[in-house]
């Protein structure tokens, strides 16, 4: 019998459903499908993934979407706004799972039990992330779900959370080995203490999705107009014959999250990452912070689509006029000179972050350097 498929567009997942992997539709797709609350549905992008279906909020009927948190999207390689097509999943039992920090320098040490209490219910394939916790969620949310007495019979409801929701593991073997897996309490889950063998690391996407920046709903909507769009699809500029944006400044009070949100957009895309701090760049040598900046730019045009992040922009780019320092005024000419030398059209853009924009050269808020700005508040 021919798997029933649907087409849906990505939207965020609420913060009540992040990391506990369930995604949402309306009832009328899950009954296309042949699914029901609880079930296990596949999600196809350009990678692919499996999660527990829920019923959508009211406020999603009509609009054609699927909510899908950070860490889905990012096993199913797609983005918000992005097309995906859903189906109903062929899911085993778990026999095993193993699983492995997703980034270098993690130290655990504990219990396997912990690892399966935090797993139970979850439905994963090989390669994909996944956090720790919402197992009392997913408990009701399958209880109709005919893996449920076999996933919960066992669960312990009294242990606590063990603080492990902001790390993120990936799973590198499961058994059977044909496709998507449940845990339950008959699995075995192991913990191999190394890191995963592709651990993210520095100028590779980084492991921060829009659900760990909270309280900026409306600045994430601006940075992604900016960024995302001319990243994810430069030939619309090209269509269009104008040119996108090549810098964009976030400012605004120290701690807000510019790193964060910065970071956040770099793993949406798909992005390779460059963090160059400000004070780090500057150099005794004669020249040599001009070169540790030409080297970032050529490593991002290397690697685009990237995103080159400078931190503390303002250690490093100040008004030239108030300048004593004639270092600090070559770094500013040479940080024109890359800026306006971009090659790479829209697949290469640099977001630089300030606590005081005043202070900066204005030649570099200019059109066609960062001449996009997005005040980032205090978090509501």
């Amino acid at each position: 019998m021919t798997t029933k498929k649907i087409k849906l567009k990505v939207a965020e997942a609420l913060q009540d459903d992040v990391n506990k992997g369930i995604v949402r539709i309306e009832s009328n797709f899950m009954h296309q499908i042949g699914v029901r609350p609880g079930d296990i549905v596949e999600i196809i992008g350009k990678g692919n993934t499996v999660a527990i279906v829920d019923r959508a909020y009211p406020g999603d009927i009509g609009l054609n979407i699927i909510r899908i948190d950070g860490i889905a999207r990012r096993n199913a390689k797609t983005g918000i706004g992005e097309i995906v097509v859903i189906q109903k999943a062929v899911v085993s039992e778990a026999e095993k799972v193993v699983l492995a920090p997703a980034s270098s320098g993690i130290v655990i040490r504990a219990s396997p039990e912990i690892f399966k209490h935090g797993m139970l219910g979850r439905a994963v394939v090989k390669g994909d992330l996944v956090a720790l916790g919402g197992t009392k969620r997913r408990k009701t949310t399958m209880s109709s779900s005919p893996f449920f007495d076999d996933v919960f019979s066992m669960l312990d409801e009294s242990l606590p959370g063990f603080g492990f929701s902001d790390i993120k593991f990936k799973v590198i073997d499961v058994a059977p080995k044909t496709g998507a897996v449940i845990v339950s309490e008959a699995t075995e889950v192991r913990f191999n203490p190394e890191a995963a063998a592709d651990v993210v690391e520095e100028g590779k996407t980084l492991e921060v999705t829009y659900d760990d920046v909270g309280g900026l709903e409306g600045e994430i909507q601006k940075i992604r107009e900016m960024v995302e769009l001319p990243l994810k699809h430069p030939e619309i500029f090209e269509r269009l014959g104008i040119e996108p944006p090549k810098g964009v400044l976030l400012h605004g009070p120290p701690g807000t999250g510019k790193t964060l949100l910065a970071k956040a957009v770099a793993s949406e895309t798909n992005s390779h990452f460059i963090l160059i701090n400000g004070p780090e760049i500057m150099s005794k040598y004669y020249g040599q912070s001009e070169q540790n900046l030409r080297k970032k730019f050529e490593d991002a045009e290397k690697n685009a689509p990237s995103i080159i992040f400078i931190d503390e922009i303002d250690a490093i780019a100040t008004k030239r006029e108030e300048t004593k320092g004639e270092v600090e005024r070559r770094v500013v000419a040479q940080l024109l000179a890359l800026m306006d030398g971009l090659k790479s059209r829209g697949k290469v853009v640099v977001i630089a972050a300030s606590n005081i924009p005043n202070e900066l050269d204005p030649a570099l808020r200019r059109p066609g350097r960062f001449d996009r700005e997005i005040d980032i508040g205090v978090p509501t």
